[in-house]
């Protein structure tokens, strides 16, 4: 059995057509394990030495490599993480996801139809957009200087899963912080953390308005 934490861990920074030579389905994120030492592959999902799907490249990473740090003290605060991984991913994301859609559609289109699509679609963006102010309320009524965190006490797999669709929801202007200053607070504590200052560096700033 390969030695897990001993395997370096890289980010596959390819387009579609690359990433499917990693993994069939061609999105990202993957995240790949190199062995070290001679050591064989390790199938942990269906490839061999290969990760996909975010949540569960997430849990990975925080079973070999936080140190428990990501791990929850206690029962309440176990279940408190399961539930906001669930929203963060499949309830949050998704309604970004649908604003965002029509959003793009309307970009990608011919200068003369682009703005005619746009303001067709933007009542229909405006319902999309409204539709996550009760998932933020949610999380503004979750957070408390005793639950700083949505993984509880301290920072967990929820709020990891929260941070991505968050930043979509705040560049392209659908979160209104001034409405939720506590879940403001805890996006801004997310970025003002050293490992993620650290990947912005390695990794560059990311526009979630423009895609560059």
């Amino acid at each position: 059995m390969v030695n897990i934490p001993r395997h370096k861990i890289q980010r596959q920074k390819f387009l579609t057509a690359g990433l499917k030579t990693v993994f069939p389905l061609g999105k990202s994120p993957i995240l790949t394990l190199e062995p070290v030492d001679g050591e064989p592959p390790v199938t942990l999902q269906i490839k061999p030495n290969v990760l996909t799907e975010s949540r569960l490249v997430l849990h990975f990473i925080s079973d070999n490599y936080s140190n428990r740090e990501w791990i929850p003290e206690s029962d309440s605060d176990k279940h408190r993480d399961i539930f906001f991984q669930e929203l963060a991913k499949f309830t949050l994301l998704e309604k970004v996801d649908f604003a965002l859609f029509l959003e793009v559609v309307a970009m990608m289109l011919p200068f003369g139809f682009r703005q005619l699509v746009g303001l067709l679609a933007r009542p229909v963006v405006g319902h999309f957009v409204s539709d996550q102010r009760g998932v933020y309320q949610l999380m503004e009524e979750a957070l408390s200087e005793e639950l700083p965190w949505f993984a509880g006490k301290k920072i967990g797999i929820a709020d990891f899963c929260f941070s991505f669709p968050m930043d979509m929801a705040a560049q392209r202007g659908y979160f209104e912080a001034e409405k939720y200053p506590k879940v403001a607070e805890w996006h801004q504590r997310i970025h003002d953390r050293p490992a993620y200052k650290r990947a912005l560096e390695k990794g560059g700033p990311y526009d979630l308005v423009k895609f560059t």
